[in-house]
């Protein structure tokens, strides 16, 4: 069992630990990591009829791209390098584990769904709830909630985010490898649960 109170930081503060933050569009959190060739990232998520949740980041369409875009609607996409593709029949309405690398590969809770080719050339810091558009805005969510957002290189956790509350009651994710709190990078509150 998770408790609901936890104290990473010293006393005090105390953060308060929630099941996800959920995104209106304009919210976002910027990672701080840049993937390089053995990056992957295992996000947790769910998005409803209507929203659509994207992580990643790119240079510009089919050009260094390296993000997934999930859809209420049972749509998921995924763009590696140039290359792009759009897999229908996924039910997003409850919580699903997507890990998706710089190998070219997207799995659904440990299955593989894809498998793209690509090169890179550029690289931008990788975002979460919406993706990184060529470093000078986010693009492609709507909505959407995270529950953890793990993201490794050469195996080794570099980020291991989970949604909670810091000592103000401000929604935000906490950083488990760093001992970071993790703000919205973006406008407006993410709401959560």
């Amino acid at each position: 069992m998770i408790p609901t109170r936890f104290n990473p930081l010293g006393s005090p503060p105390y953060l308060r630990r929630v099941a996800y933050l959920g995104a209106s569009g304009t919210q976002y959190i910027n990672t701080g990591i840049t993937p390089g060739a053995d990056f992957t990232a295992e996000i947790t998520f769910s998005v409803v009829t209507g929203t659509n949740i994207s992580c990643g980041g790119r240079q510009g369409y089919t050009t260094n791209e390296f993000r997934i875009t999930a859809n209420g609607n049972g749509q998921i996409d995924f763009a590696f390098g140039n290359a792009a593709g759009s897999y229908y029949g996924q039910d997003f309405s409850f919580f699903r584990s997507v890990l998706f690398g710089m190998d070219g590969k997207l799995y659904i809770d440990g299955t593989l769904i894809a498998e793209r080719s690509g090169t890179f050339s550029t690289f931008y810091p990788f975002y979460i709830f919406q993706f990184n558009n060529g470093n000078s805005s986010t693009v492609g969510g709507t909505g959407g909630r995270i529950s953890r957002a793990i993201l490794k290189t050469a195996g080794t956790k570099v980020r291991d985010l989970i949604p909670v509350l810091d000592k103000s009651g401000v929604p935000c994710m906490y950083d488990r490898v760093t001992n970071r709190l993790f703000y919205n990078a973006g406008t407006g509150t993410f709401n959560y649960a």
